[in-house]
């Protein structure tokens, strides 16, 4: 045999030729500038169904790019064998093939049948919550589809110009959904008439997702190495339309408007909305519009903590590892301490939840998270004492949907100022709905995750930093160390 197979290839060791056949082919690009190549990717398959990944850098892929073609079968020679990359990977695997300029591929033409077409990785529905914001290996689901909706435009936070988006809703096994957001030429490479006009339930298969979330809603986005398939010959494909054989489902087209009406620029305000207009309201057509709402704040709710360590770039939630923080975003980055809040209200015509993050959230208390830390017992899943007086509180919020929200499909709603109501709408609070009057301490249906703490507050001025670290972090933390903006 002139050929080595893929699981002969060791770390140092001078490589021969491998003969294989390429699964998948893709280009590294940032979000940010889909045009700056980074690197030709692609996965690799020997005939006893190895597979390994392997990688062209930017600058020698143009050399390679016209003869490599999914399907083909290479003998490769003058490569290098490398550890993996940090993040985006397709495979858990340590190694990963390097060519360069120098390297020799030559197309063998054979009977190819038996090499594998596809190479895929699924992960559960139920286990995509420990792969939220973890980039180091891609993720792959499998689903029926349900929904799809037409390519709009959208503006994202790190680009300058419009981006193409298209939305899929699949359903696994377990009859349960994920929503999966495509973004750029991956929406394009999917067409809605494929799936409509079939007359079976049709099976998607994407390779190479990152798992996101947003309002604590799970959701699967696309990358530059996102790869869908339809309906493709894997046994997981069978399974899932023989389950589904007896329900058939016809996938739904979503219809959404034009981008134009969709992201106008123009902010509006709105007065005197109602709980149940809000609640009533089509998200797509509420981007940069402010409502003005008057209403009893009957409970206050932090499931995961009245503050959160947060990039001082973006506000997005950091991650604790190897002793630093990480932004998914910004990568490791020093935390800000942000303070977030849920607020369920409720006025006449209906109870609705509301969020009020960093500066927002500190002025309906009247107090700055320095000035929160100062208070000896201080405990991140117990709210301090002037969360308390927010309760059956009447205040007018000026509230809207977020872009990223309206992107993900969520309709809650954030607080963007607050104040004091005019005498005339606090008169209004006389007709509280239900039983409970205004002087008395309203109830939720949703009873908060957090209790209330009763301790004498003390309002000293606002600490140091060094002080906010030691209240924060234990003597043997680690984030003791560093400097809390």
């Amino acid at each position: 045999m002139d050929h080595e197979y893929l699981t002969d290839l060791q770390l140092f060791k001078p490589p021969t030729p491998i003969k294989v056949k390429i699964l998948r082919i893709w280009k590294s690009t940032t979000p940010d500038n889909p045009k700056n190549l980074l690197s030709l990717d692609f996965l690799i398959a020997d005939v006893k169904k190895n597979v390994m990944q392997a990688m062209i850098r930017g600058f020698d892929a143009p050399l390679f790019i016209p003869m490599l073609k999914e399907g083909a079968v290479y003998l490769i020679d003058k490569y290098r064998i490398m550890k993996s990359k940090h993040n985006f990977n397709v495979l858990p695997e340590d190694l990963m093939i390097v060519l360069s300029r120098m390297s020799e591929i030559k197309e063998i033409v054979e009977d190819n049948t038996q090499y594998p077409d596809y190479y895929f990785n699924f992960v559960h529905f139920k286990d995509l919550p420990d792969k939220i914001y973890k980039k180091e290996i891609l993720t792959d689901v499998i689903g029926i589809v349900t929904t799809i909706t037409l390519v709009t435009k959208v503006q994202l936070n790190n680009r300058d110009v419009l981006v193409k988006k298209r939305d899929i809703y699949i359903q696994n096994a377990s009859y349960e959904s994920l929503k999966v957001v495509l973004y750029g030429d991956i929406a394009l490479s999917i067409q809605e008439q494929e799936i409509l006009q079939r007359n079976t339930n049709v099976v998607l298969a994407f390779a190479g997702l990152m798992i996101k979330t947003y309002m604590r809603s799970l959701y699967a986005s696309s990358c530059s190495a996102t790869r869908i398939y339809i309906d493709p010959e894997i046994s997981e494909v069978h399974e899932l339309k023989q389950r589904y054989q007896k329900q058939p489902i016809q996938a739904d087209l979503q219809l959404l408007e034009a981008c134009t009406q969709f992201h106008s620029t123009q902010q509006s305000t709105v007065s005197d909305i109602h709980v149940a207009d809000l609640l009533a309201i089509e998200p797509k057509k509420t981007l940069n519009t402010k409502f003005l709402l008057t209403a009893n704040i009957i409970d206050v709710q932090a499931p995961n903590g009245w503050y959160y360590n947060a990039c001082n770039q973006c506000a997005v939630g950091l991650r604790f590892c190897a002793g630093k923080f990480w932004c998914p975003i910004h990568d490791e980055k020093t935390p800000v301490l942000t303070m977030i809040l849920e607020l369920i209200v409720e006025d006449l015509t209906g109870k609705i939840q509301l969020l009020a993050f960093g500066q927002q959230a500190e002025k309906l208390i009247s107090a700055t998270i320095g000035e929160l830390v100062a208070i000896k017992t201080i405990n991140k899943m117990v709210l301090p004492l002037p969360v308390k007086t927010l309760i059956n509180a009447r205040k007018t919020f000026k509230v809207g949907l977020t872009g990223k929200a309206i992107e993900a499909g969520l309709t809650i709603f954030k607080i963007f100022d607050s104040t004091n109501p005019t005498d005339s709408s606090t008169a209004t609070s006389k007709m509280y709905k239900g039983t409970t009057s205004v002087n008395e301490q309203p109830t939720c249906s949703q009873p908060s995750l957090l209790t209330i703490q009763d301790s004498q507050l003390e309002m000293p001025p606002s600490p140091t930093n060094v002080q906010v670290a030691k209240e924060l972090f234990p003597e043997e933390s680690l984030g003791k160390k560093m400097k809390i903006e």
